[in-house]
């Protein structure tokens, strides 16, 4: 284990974060495994990184066991996070929960890297009208999940489903990163309704919520769960009684308050948006100012999908 390359691989908390833990079953044949003479292991990499055999890479590291490194040919971190995800949804042992996570940041991933293309594709179309090559991501999010659900044998519809669901998850792994992980697991059952109100919780909120889930994992009844999440009538919106300056204390409750006051907000946002794209070179800008920007954009219009589906139920 003295060679500089093996020493010098890291594991990223993001790409592991996509990757669960091998079932007891499948974790003996792996160290079974390991441990013959004749079945050397070997380690998929990208650059410094490793992608997906993390049990396999600390069994390695702790007794010193050889390996084999496999370099993955990606070309940046979206790539790597989407080749994960069509990695590991192949394996047989995933939770349904983990499925749909990893579906919806496959999704997530190769629209990002499906919009770097056609923004590179129509900068190329200035300068020449050759192109070299075939894309290997979709240019449209439409295109995208089409694919995908052909290749997973789900509907568009569940696909962008899977896609929120992902961004929710993300959005409560912030603040209750055990919970998440519990979710994905299968430890704690959680319906879709009840997480978009989970990912919206205050910081102070999710943690407590998170504390008594974790505690009592399934043994929360759906009409109780409701009441604790503010869903049921005449419930308070977080656990035990409603905290100071709640809605129920206030002397006069305008029901389109919010509404209205968010109305008046979006126009700002639109304008913000057609003033960046009409005034930037989009040319020069930086791969990862691209990359933060897309991902932003995705995470609003998911926001956005999950708002206009609310007020449709209504």
């Amino acid at each position: 284990m003295s060679d500089p390359q093996v020493s010098a691989l890291r594991i990223d908390p993001e790409f592991k974060k996509l990757v669960p833990p091998l079932p007891p079953i499948e974790r003996r044949i792996m160290e079974d495994r390991c441990h013959s003479d004749t079945r050397r292991g070997s380690i998929s990499v990208w650059g410094a990184f490793v992608l997906v055999d993390y049990e396999l890479f600390g069994l390695c590291q702790r007794e010193q066991i050889p390996f084999d490194i496999v370099r993955v040919p990606l070309k940046n971190r979206e790539e790597a996070m989407a080749w994960i995800c069509a990695n590991q949804l192949k394996r047989k042992d995933l939770t349904e929960e983990m499925r749909r996570y990893l579906i919806g940041k496959r999704d997530t991933m190769e629209r990002i890297l499906g919009a770097h293309i056609a923004a590179g594709i129509k900068q190329q179309n200035k300068q020449s009208s050759i192109l070299v090559g075939e894309p290997k991501y979709e240019d449209t999010a439409s295109r995208t999940r089409e694919k995908l659900g052909l290749e997973y044998h789900i509907s568009y519809g569940t696909v962008r489903k899977y896609c929120l669901y992902a961004q929710m998850i993300d959005a409560v792994s912030v603040t209750a990163p055990q919970l998440a992980t519990s979710i994905l697991s299968g430890k704690v059952k959680i319906s879709h309704e009840h997480l978009i109100v989970l990912s919206q919780m205050p910081e102070k909120e999710l943690q407590e919520m998170s504390a008594y889930l974790l505690m009592e994992g399934n043994k929360v009844g759906y009409s109780k769960f409701r009441d604790m999440l503010g869903l049921g009538a005449g419930s308070g919106y977080g656990i035990g009684s409603p905290p100071k300056g709640s809605i129920k204390e206030m002397p006069v409750y305008d029901p389109d308050a919010e509404f209205s006051s968010l109305t008046l907000t979006i126009p700002s946002w639109i304008s913000s948006v057609n003033r960046v794209r009409t005034v930037s070179d989009i040319s020069k800008t930086s791969y990862t100012a691209r990359g933060k920007l897309s991902e932003a954009l995705i995470h609003l219009k998911c926001t956005i999908d999950v708002m206009l589906a609310a007020i449709k139920e209504k």
